[in-house]
């Protein structure tokens, strides 16, 4: 049964606790006073004489470079841990234990060798660049992740693995540990957060006690699900990790330490990954896990005769091969082959092995395995005074799965990659990767970014983006920072982790991941951090739930679908129609859509658009079924319900609804609007026109409109937030026009003049992006301290990306043939055309430059800009009103150094030529 909309109470309280507790706006006022990073810098010669005490900006000049001129610590509150522990409020958000305020999440992973196998000295830098990059989560992953011969690669890491530990994996390194327990300790101390995992790539031994232990994969996936001796072993490395050992640095075990405010049960694992096939498990996991198949069977079903009817159709077909009975504890295990939704009904019902019935089951017997799982580990760490947060990371793209962790932990932890490495078979992670180079601004489909993560967002659920990037070398990574921030914000996410920083190797190169060298991605974290952290980019209170019922959720069909696509327009989540009273996830929410994957479920009340991709299917039903159908059980039940093509024009009429989708020929249509209760009610259209359908639907009821139109189609530019976030994939622009942040990220035209709210951009730079953000809180074309940065392209000294010949493998693609070497290049170079910022209609600067890397930040009030630039002898003209009323020779400009005194530029005026490798310059008016 769905869930009714009426409970005036409930709802006046719960709006009234929402507002009570919401994250207020205005924190860019906090850095008006001297953010703590360059506070504490300040006491180090390193920085002496440097009024910003910045580290080089340009990855040539530093391993570890800021992320910007502008410090965003002001964004931390340390030390982590102060406002108690983080919790999961009731409407599914974090919140802190000791004020009830909001807590938002914007950092990176630390992974493997980069976590243990540094010194200290190093630690205590990262921290602080991060911190500085307003970055206030820390993601520690790996950390039990050896590597492994068909890797070419064997590491140290926090299990002992020397002699004579080298046949267990229940042995602590005692340094690596160590090191650990430092990362928690100096990111605490930062007003960074940190979130652990658990079981990422543990190896298991033969002398821990593990069956076939030779013939599990690293961490056992998926056996560590439902093996009670690989179970009881993720305990007792919990009790020991978290519990039993104190962190010297802290004084408190890091399982009961407030600054740590996520633990991940377990790293993309679970039953419906596809790791090892159900049929194909190593013994004796296959005979344990088909005994565990039969005994679920036998519980939901009691007898092969109960099973027998459950599993035939319509038709009178049995989905029972012949012999098998489950008295005898013989039903084969289903072979949970994927396939698309419009394919299901091609499946022939007696299929043994993947019969729609038998998968059908399959997957209600694994998500009960998982969720006892996590119920387990769950009840564990709360019976050790665990309160923190729990997650696990399973298949992003199978909403049973993420409904598991949804159910048993209040979250949904998955990733969002853009351009991963590919590789041809055989040669995964050993052979050459392949990548698309596209720009995704021009992506919008069912694999686009808005789409990844709408699929594991749930309605009342925090949801954690625990790993993402869009991947080097992609050209057009440079817009992924505002991309992600603006979606993440609009979609009111909880946590979102880049993956990854990288501290050990060759830090000073671009990697597919690793971004601390990129200028691209790391140059612009703090202006993403401050969108999201920070409260520029507000979220969409109008909210449109897809129902997923349990029917649909066990239906075995892949989950990629075009609904998922609206999220890029509107605020989206998964809803559950069977689960029970309203919560204070309900707020918000002005549309619900029936997924129909099952063609089942009962859909009440109003603001709903009931859609069935099983339409044509049905339709040729006996009677008796099709009356099953969800459009009929939700209230339609009309003789012209999946009876036709399409629902006939005089009839729709003549029961009072608005026509939709009307047929040429005027005689029928595919939709109509019912405006009493208003409702969307979709006949045999595929997903897709649905999508475009709830769209225009959810519009007209956002703009308080009875009636509306639709074409069924997607518009030219996707907008969400009222238009102030526009990408058209057209163009390939991306624009972000807010009250305090603006940005431009795309593919630009030269001597053509882009908009983006306030701001206003000209550029012959082929990829950029250009974000203006207020720094006192004041609207930016009112602000008196603002920045600007612009980054174009990166990439490694002699790197080699080539597309791929047709009709060879990986056609289609760019095979990175060398990784390249020191130094990052953005290839910048003085040109005769400047790129022109304006904002509100007045120029701010122009910087003679084609492509590279330059930031400003400017302070009306104290008549000073501060520049950097990572390309020498650019010309720049500043706008001369910045300085006051002061003459062009009375501006003074001095470069700073990365580990010099500060020196005079021998320059002056706000029309000057940017000295040469300087780490910045400042420019002052006569005050």
């Amino acid at each position: 049964m769905s869930r009714s909309r009426h409970h005036d109470k409930f709802y006046i309280f719960i709006i009234g606790l929402f507002f009570a507790t919401r994250i207020l706006p205005g924190i860019e006022a906090a850095a008006d006073s001297v953010p703590p990073v360059t506070a504490s810098r300040r006491a180090d010669p390193r920085y002496a004489g440097d009024p910003l005490a910045v580290r080089a900006l340009n990855p040539v000049f530093d391993t570890f470079p800021d992320s910007s001129l502008v410090d965003f610590s002001f964004l931390l509150d340390p030390p982590a841990g102060k406002h108690g522990f983080v919790e999961l409020g009731q409407e599914g958000h974090f919140r802190y234990s000791k004020t009830g305020q909001r807590a938002k999440f914007w950092g990176v992973t630390i992974a493997a060798t980069h976590a243990g196998d540094i010194e200290k000295r190093r630690i205590e830098q990262v921290v602080d660049v991060l911190a500085r990059g307003g970055c206030n989560m820390l993601r520690l992953h790996e950390m039990d992740n050896r590597g492994g011969e068909k890797y070419n690669l064997v590491r140290r890491n926090i299990i002992d693995e020397a002699y004579p530990n080298n046949n267990i994996s229940t042995e602590f390194d005692a340094e690596y540990r160590d090191r650990a327990d430092y990362w928690i300790a100096c990111a605490q101390k930062k007003g960074i957060y940190v979130y652990l995992v658990l079981r990422g790539y543990r190896t298991f031994r033969e002398g821990d006690g593990v069956a076939s232990a030779d013939k599990l994969d690293r961490a056992a996936k998926p056996y560590a699900f439902f093996d009670d001796r690989l179970i009881e072993l993720q305990k007792q490395y919990a009790d020991e990790w978290l519990f039993k050992h104190v962190n010297p640095y802290t004084g408190k075990p890091n399982g009961l330490n407030p600054a740590v405010a996520i633990l991940e049960i377990e790293n993309e694992d679970s039953l419906f990954y596809g790791h090892v096939a159900w049929r194909e498990f190593a013994e004796p996991y296959h005979a344990n896990f088909h005994k565990m198949w039969n005994a679920w069977l036998a519980k939901e079903y009691g007898s092969t005769a109960a099973l027998r009817k459950a599993w035939t159709n319509s038709k009178g077909e049995c989905a029972l091969a012949s012999g098998e009975k489950l008295e005898e504890g013989g039903i084969g295990l289903p072979g949970m082959t994927l396939t698309s939704l419009e394919q299901i009904h091609s499946i022939p019902w007696t299929d043994p092995v993947n019969s729609p019935a038998r998968c059908r089951d399959g997957a209600r017997f694994a998500a009960e395995v998982q969720r006892r799982y996590f119920a387990t580990m769950r009840g564990f760490l709360r019976s050790k005074g665990c309160r923190i947060p729990l997650d696990a990371v399973v298949h992003s793209g199978v909403l049973i799965d993420t409904w598991t962790t949804a159910r048993e932990f209040g979250t949904s932890a998955e990733n969002a990659y853009l351009d991963h490495p590919g590789f041809l078979p055989g040669s995964t992670w050993v052979g050459k990767p392949y990548f698309s180079n596209m720009n995704y601004i021009s992506a919008a489909g069912t694999e686009s970014l808005a789409a990844q993560m709408a699929r594991y967002r749930w309605s009342g659920v925090a949801l954690i983006c625990r790993e993402w990037t869009l991947c080097w070398p992609n050209e057009q990574r440079v817009i992924s920072m505002p991309d992600m921030a603006s979606q993440a914000a609009m979609q009111d996410y909880d946590c979102i982790i880049h993956f990854a920083y990288y501290t050990w190797g060759n830090p000073d190169m671009i990697t597919p991941f690793g971004q601390q060298a990129d200028p691209t991605r790391w140059g612009m974290n703090g202006y993403a951090a401050m969108m999201f952290i920070g409260g520029q980019t507000p979220a969409d209170t109008h909210r449109v739930e897809i129902g997923f019922n349990d029917q649909d959720l066990f239906t075995w069909a892949s989950c990629y679908r075009p609904l998922h696509r609206l999220a890029w327009t509107n605020r989206i989540a998964n809803w559950n129609p069977d689960t029970s009273a309203p919560t204070t996830a309900d707020i918000g929410v002005i549309l619900r859509i029936s997924s129909g994957r099952s063609g089942t479920g009962k859909y009440e009340g109003g603001n709903l658009l009931l859609f069935d991709p099983n339409y044509a299917q049905r339709a040729q039903m006996p009677d008796n079924i099709r009356r099953e159908g969800l459009i009929i059980q939700s209230g339609y039940d009309h003789p012209w319900i999946y009876k036709t093509d399409g629902f006939p024009l005089a009839d729709v009429k003549a029961a009072g609804y608005q026509p939709l989708l009307e047929s040429a020929s005027a005689k029928s249509c595919k939709g109509f609007h019912d405006t009493k209760r208003n409702c969307v009610v979709l006949a045999d259209v595929d997903e897709s026109s649905a999508a475009a359908v709830a769209r225009d639907f959810a519009a007209a009821i956002i703009n308080g409109k009875n009636t509306f139109n639709t074409s069924g189609t997607d518009p030219a530019e996707l907008t969400a937030l009222d238009g102030r976030i526009r990408r058209n994939p057209a163009d390939g622009m991306l624009r972000i026009g807010f009250e305090r942040v603006c940005a431009l990220a795309g593919e630009f035209q030269p001597e053509t003049e882009y908009k983006a709210g306030v701001l206003e951009v000209s550029t012959s730079s082929p990829i950029a992006t250009v974000i203006a953000s207020s720094l006192d809180g004041r609207p930016l074309a009112e602000s008196r301290r603002f920045a600007v940065k612009m980054a174009t392209v990166a990439r490694n000294r002699g790197q080699t990306l080539e597309a791929t010949p047709p009709n060879q493998p990986g056609a289609g693609k760019f095979v990175l043939t060398a990784d390249g070497a020191p130094p990052v290049q953005t290839l910048g170079k003085p040109c005769d055309a400047p790129t022109t910022i304006k904002i509100g209609g007045k120029m701010v600067a122009e910087a003679y430059l084609m492509n590279g890397t330059w930031e400003m930040v400017i302070d009306r009030d104290s008549k000073q800009c501060d520049l950097a630039c990572d390309t020498p002898n650019v010309r720049f003209v500043v706008d001369p009103d910045i300085f006051g009323a002061s003459a062009p020779e009375t501006i003074s400009i001095r470069k700073f150094y990365t580990e010099y005194p500060p020196a005079d530029a021998n320059q002056a005026g706000y029309d000057f030529i940017y000295p040469g490798f300087a780490k910045y310059v400042r420019m002052s008016g006569k005050q």
